[in-house]
C-alpha cells in the first residue's frame, strides 16, 4: 500500500493492543488521537493504517508471523 522504498521496522508487538475491543485498546486509540489530532486509524484486511492528514504521513502496520511490521511514508514519522 505504501511506497516500496518506505522505511520498515519490525518489532515484537501484535495489533491486538490497537484493534481489540478492550478498554486498553480504546485508551491507546484515544491517546494516538490526542497526540495526532489530525490522524485517522483504519484497519482493512488485517492491515492497520495510521495516517496524519496534516503532514500527509502514514504508517502501515501489518502482522508478520508473531511480529509487527511497520512501514512509514511521508515527511514526518508518526
Amino acid at each position: 500500500m505504501l511506497l516500496a522504498d518506505a522505511h520498515q521496522a519490525t518489532t515484537d508487538y501484535q495489533l491486538d493492543w490497537l484493534t481489540a475491543g478492550t478498554e486498553e485498546a480504546f485508551f491507546t486509540r484515544s491517546l494516538i488521537q490526542s497526540a495526532l489530532p489530525t490522524s485517522q486509524i483504519v484497519t482493512v484486511n488485517g492491515t492497520t493504517l495510521l495516517t496524519d492528514t496534516a503532514t500527509r504521513s502514514a504508517d502501515e502496520l501489518t502482522l508478520d508471523g508473531d511480529r509487527l511490521r511497520v512501514r512509514q511514508a511521508g515527511p514526518a514519522r508518526l
